[in-house]
């Protein structure tokens, strides 16, 4: 089994790609192949300047960039590297590059690169949990790889941050004592696949075009139907936080009950009918509705100080026969 590392700059920020960067490595890591392409981005170049996104410091001119292929004469390449039989994909937030590659494709009507990849980034979660005294990927790289391997790797070159993933990956995978199989088997959620990725990426983007009123502005991201209807109604009783009547009724429900509109439409329900108040504020809440014990145990970790209010159980509180602690 092969490791392919890899990264993409695009020149503005969307769908100019302007560099491709691989590594391919054996199983101990070894390099056995690495290329850098660059491309003619064939748009103007926005990386400084961006509200709301740090300014970018590409490594080469715009003359290199735009003396350079473009990106349907170097497709085949990408194609093949990323396709190769016996070799596994990973790269670092790489979910990006999957965008940028199908936004290209998509910019020239070409057909969209379909691969399996690995998300290192989403892995320092797990590797952080573990590993307690690593609070930032920036910490991994300054304790763990040696500086004579990264002092030359430059940020926003495609091909450093390629081989800073991959080092990134291989020094998390040698501290924990695991092997790249079993960091991916311990890691929910790093596998991507990237057709299903694409398509629901193009559904948020769809849904952002007709449904503007859905995005945080500025930001781009999206707030999602349940942030909205539990937005409305606990901004509806902010007038009652004012009054006695409030003492003993405050309400708030965790973020797993908020990731389904089912939940949180069911909730919002219950605490009509139980003459609660909806509260926002979960620490100072008086009842806090979970979806489980597991969801409980979550909130308690997340918790600075003691809780002072009552746990209550999804199941139980849509219940009307259950009686709330304390009412």
């Amino acid at each position: 089994m092969r490791y392919l590392f890899f990264d993409i700059e695009a020149a503005d920020g969307f769908h100019g790609l302007c560099e491709f960067g691989v590594v391919i490595t054996d199983e101990e890591f070894n390099i056995l192949f690495e290329k850098l392409y660059l491309i003619n981005p064939k748009t103007r170049f926005n990386v400084t300047g961006r509200s709301g996104r740090p300014d970018v410091e590409l490594r080469f001119s715009k003359k290199q960039y735009k003396n350079s292929p473009t990106f349907c004469d170097i497709l085949d390449n990408i194609k093949f590297v990323l396709n190769q039989k016996e070799i596994m994909v990973f790269g670092h937030s790489v979910g990006n590059d999957i965008t940028y590659l199908r936004r290209a494709c998509e910019r020239y009507k070409l057909p969209i690169i379909n691969f399996v990849a690995y998300d290192v980034q989403k892995m320092f979660s797990f590797f952080s949990n573990e590993r307690r005294r690593f609070a930032s990927l920036g910490k991994v790289v300054e304790e763990l790889i040696p500086i004579g391997e990264r002092r030359d790797l430059r940020e926003h070159c495609s091909i450093d941050d390629a081989k800073l993933t991959m080092l990134t990956f291989k020094a998390m995978v040698r501290e924990l004592g695991f092997t790249p199989l079993e960091m991916i088997e311990a890691c929910d959620g790093c596998k991507i696949d990237s057709i299903s990725f694409n398509e629901e990426a193009k559904k948020r983007e769809e849904e952002r075009r007709l449904h503007p009123e859905l995005f945080k502005k500025g930001r781009g991201k999206k707030n999602s139907h349940t942030q909205v209807l539990w937005g409305e109604f606990y901004r509806s009783h902010l007038p009652m936080l004012e009054k006695e009547e409030c003492i003993g009724r405050l309400c708030g429900i965790s973020s797993t009950i908020k990731n389904s509109i089912d939940t949180t439409s069911a909730v919002i329900e219950a605490m009509k009918k139980r003459s609660l108040i909806a509260y926002d504020k979960i620490g100072g809440a008086d009842y806090l509705v979970v979806l489980d014990e597991k969801d409980k145990e979550r909130m308690l970790g997340i918790f600075q100080h003691p809780f002072n209010g009552e746990f209550i159980i999804f199941s139980d509180f849509i219940n009307l026969d259950y009686v709330l602690p304390n009412s």
